[in-house]
């Protein structure tokens, strides 16, 4: 199965922002929303704002329709954002904490990596100096 481009629309951090008299609550965009959107289809969102949770981009960016479908839809993040898999039914905050979860483990696994690689370098540089020394002790 191929893997999903990192578009906006893919990303669990697609969040949809209400209003109130006093206060903002934002959540994850549903599934039944970004079908909507897939579709050019806005009109559900008419009661909250779109953007990234990580203020990314946000509507207030006054994208006209066919940018707002760009953005959300086509626009490849890659490495330019804090792309993470939409997961249906998680909340933003334990997104968060699993994303970073994750990162700090690719980071260790790295590390780990080149630490065995070092230890490998060592020990053909501890055999290479064996082998002279008893070349060297055999002239």
């Amino acid at each position: 199965m191929a893997k999903k481009q990192k578009t906006c629309i893919n990303c669990h951090f697609l969040s949809v922002t209400h209003q109130f008299q006093d206060s903002t609550a934002s959540s994850s965009a549903t599934g039944q929303q970004r079908k909507a959107i897939r579709q050019h289809d806005f009109s559900a969102m008419s009661f909250g704002s779109l953007g990234c949770h990580f203020s990314v981009w946000n509507e207030s960016s006054n994208l006209d329709p066919d940018q707002r479908y760009e953005n959300i839809v086509n626009r490849n993040r890659k490495d330019n954002c804090f792309f993470w898999e939409h997961k249906p039914e998680m909340l933003i905050p334990a997104a968060e904490e699993l994303q970073r979860r994750e990162t700090e483990q690719r980071a260790a696994s790295k590390d780990r990596r080149l630490a065995i690689l070092g230890l490998f370098i060592a020990a053909i540089a501890l055999a290479a100096d064996v082998i002279i020394k008893v070349i060297q002790l055999f002239r």
